[in-house]
C-alpha cells in the first residue's frame, strides 16, 4: 500500500508572555511575576507553570554562558526568549508544523522541526517589543512615571491588538532584515524634497520631524534609523492596508486626473483643478472643515524615548506624509488647516516626479520569471525584492525555497565572523538554484530556475543580474 500524506498543521502562536523573575519571589506570590499573558483564557495555574519553566531554563543557561537564553527546542514546540530590558523577559511559544502520513500501519504524525528557523522568529519577537516601545515607551520609562498596574494595562492594550496581526506562516528573510524599501531619486528631485521638508519644518514650529513615502517606498526621513525601521513596519503592515481597503474621497470633489498612459511603462501625470481638495488626514482630523474633531493621533516615542510626538499622517495623491508634532501639547486645529493647505499647494509637481521614478523601477525589474532576488544593505537598511509584494507577502516562491534562503543567510552571516566576503550556491530539485552572496554589509540572494544549467551558467546569470541592478555595489567575483 502506497504512502499518502497531507499537511495537517501549520506554525501557530501557542502563547506569548511578559514577566519579571525578580517579582513574586515568596511562595504563593508567583503570579506577581506575570505582567502579560496570551491567551488570556489560560488558567492562572497553567500560566504560573509556564513562567516557572521558562525562568528555570533561563537560570540554567546562565550557568554556561553570559549570553541570554534565546530558544528552547522540543518535539512539538519552539520557545523564543528575549530580554529587552534588565530583569524583563518576553517569551513566545510557537507550534512545530506537522505532516500526517497514512501508512499500512496507521496514521503517523511527523514534526517538521526544520521548518522553524530560530533567527526568523527571534526577529519577529524582537520586533514586537520595538513596536510596543514606539507607541508606549520603554518598560523602565513607563515604570518611572506610573506603577506596575499601569504597565500591565499598557501591555494588555497593545499586545491584544498586535498579536492577531502576526503572520507567522509567512515570516521569512524579510523579518530577519527588518529593512526598508526606498524610492531611488536623482539629486534634483531629492533636493526638491529636502527643500519642501525644510521649509515646512521652518514654518511649522510644532513639527519636530517629517517622513515621506510614495507607494510604500521611503522617500525622505528625518528620524533615527532604529525608529524609522519600526515605523516603516507599522506603516506597511497596518496603516497602508487600511488606507488601501477604503475608498479615498477628497474633502470637496475628486481631482481631475489625466494620464498619458494605459500601462505601467508609460509616463503618468496628475493635474488638479484649482480649489479642489486632493489630500486627507489618515491620522488626524477626518474632516478639515470640522474644527471640533482632531481625530485619532497615536503618540510615539522617538530618540530612545526622549522625544514624545503626536503622529499625524496625511495622504495626497499616492504620497503618505508622516508628521511628528510636539506631543507635550494638544495641537491647535489651525495647525492642520495650515498643513493641508501647504501640501495642497506644493505636492502635485513632486508627486508626479515620484511617479516617474516608480515607473522606472517597474521597467527595471527583472522580466524573466526564472530569476528572482532579494537584496539587503545593513548599513542603511535598504532592501529590494522581486520575491515579495509591497506588503511582504511572498510571490510565486515555494516555502521550501524561502526556508533555504533563510538557511543560507544564517550560513553566510556565521561565516562573516571570519570571512568578510563569501558566497554559497545550492542546487535543489526541479532545476532550481539558490545563490547567496555577501560583501561587507551587503547581501543578495538569487533564485534561478534554468533547465540543464551548470555552476558556470548560474554564476553568469547571477553576475549579469548584479551588474544590471547593483552595478554600483561591489560583490565578490
Amino acid at each position: 500500500m502506497a504512502n499518502h500524506h497531507h499537511k495537517s498543521s501549520e506554525i501557530s502562536l501557542l502563547n506569548f508572555f511578559v514577566f519579571n523573575p525578580l517579582l513574586g519571589r515568596k511562595e504563593g506570590e508567583e503570579h506577581k511575576k506575570l505582567l502579560y499573558f496570551h491567551p488570556s483564557s489560560t488558567s492562572l495555574d497553567a500560566k504560573i507553570k509556564v513562567i516557572g519553566l521558562s525562568e528555570a531554563i533561563i537560570r540554567f543557561m546562565e550557568t554556561f554562558t553570559e549570553s541570554p537564553c534565546e530558544s528552547l527546542h522540543t518535539q512539538k514546540t519552539r520557545q523564543l526568549y528575549f530580554r529587552p530590558e534588565n530583569d524583563f523577559w518576553i517569551v513566545m511559544t510557537i507550534s512545530i508544523p506537522t505532516i500526517q502520513k497514512i501508512t499500512e500501519n496507521g496514521v503517523k504524525i511527523e514534526y517538521m522541526d526544520d521548518h522553524v528557523i530560530d533567527k526568523t522568529y527571534q526577529a519577529v519577537l524582537e520586533k514586537s517589543y520595538s513596536m510596543f516601545k514606539l507607541f508606549n515607551g520603554s518598560i523602565s520609562r513607563i515604570l518611572s512615571h506610573s506603577d506596575m498596574e499601569a504597565l500591565k494595562d499598557r501591555l494588555e492594550h497593545f499586545f491584544n491588538k498586535y498579536l492577531p496581526t502576526l503572520r507567522l506562516n509567512q515570516s521569512d528573510i524579510l523579518d530577519v532584515f527588518g529593512g526598508i524599501h526606498y524610492l531611488p531619486l536623482d539629486r534634483c528631485v531629492y533636493l526638491k524634497t529636502l527643500s519642501l521638508v525644510n521649509r515646512l519644518e521652518y514654518e511649522v514650529k510644532e513639527l519636530k520631524h517629517t517622513v515621506i513615502l510614495y507607494n510604500s517606498r521611503l522617500v525622505w526621513t528625518g528620524i533615527e534609523q532604529d525608529d524609522m525601521k519600526t515605523l516603516y513596519h507599522f506603516l506597511v503592515t497596518s496603516l497602508y492596508p487600511a488606507v488601501m481597503e477604503q475608498d479615498f474621497h477628497p474633502y470637496t470633489a475628486a481631482p481631475s486626473t489625466t494620464s498619458s498612459s494605459s500601462s505601467s511603462t508609460s509616463s503618468s501625470t496628475t493635474t488638479t483643478k484649482p480649489g479642489l481638495r486632493v489630500g486627507k488626514f489618515i491620522l488626524g482630523p477626518p474632516d478639515i472643515s470640522n474644527n471640533h474633531d482632531l481625530g485619532q493621533m497615536p503618540q510615539v516615542h522617538l530618540s530612545n524615548g526622549t522625544l514624545l510626538c503626536n503622529l499625524a499622517v496625511y495622504k495626497i495623491y499616492d504620497a503618505v506624509i508622516c508628521l511628528f508634532i510636539d506631543g507635550n501639547v494638544t495641537p491647535p486645529f489651525e495647525l492642520f488647516v495650515r498643513l493641508d493647505r501647504y501640501f495642497h499647494d506644493n505636492m502635485e509637481e513632486l508627486a508626479n516626479e515620484f511617479a516617474q521614478y516608480k515607473i522606472k523601477r517597474l521597467v527595471g525589474a527583472p522580466t524573466e520569471a526564472s530569476i528572482k532576488y532579494v537584496y539587503f544593505n545593513k548599513a542603511n537598511l535598504a532592501q529590494k525584492s522581486c520575491m515579495h509584494s509591497w506588503d511582504g507577502v511572498v510571490l510565486n516562491v515555494s516555502p521550501d525555497v524561502m526556508r533555504l534562503v533563510s538557511a543560507i543567510n544564517l550560513d553566510i552571516n556565521s561565516a562573516s565572523e571570519t570571512v568578510e566576503d563569501c558566497e554559497t550556491v545550492v542546487k535543489i530539485a526541479n532545476d532550481c538554484w539558490v545563490v547567496g552572496k555577501r560583501s561587507d554589509q551587503r547581501e543578495v540572494y538569487v533564485i534561478v530556475n534554468q533547465k540543464n544549467a551548470n555552476l558556470i551558467d548560474i554564476n553568469e546569470e547571477v553576475n549579469k543580474l548584479c551588474a544590471t541592478f547593483f552595478n554600483d555595489i561591489f560583490f565578490l567575483d
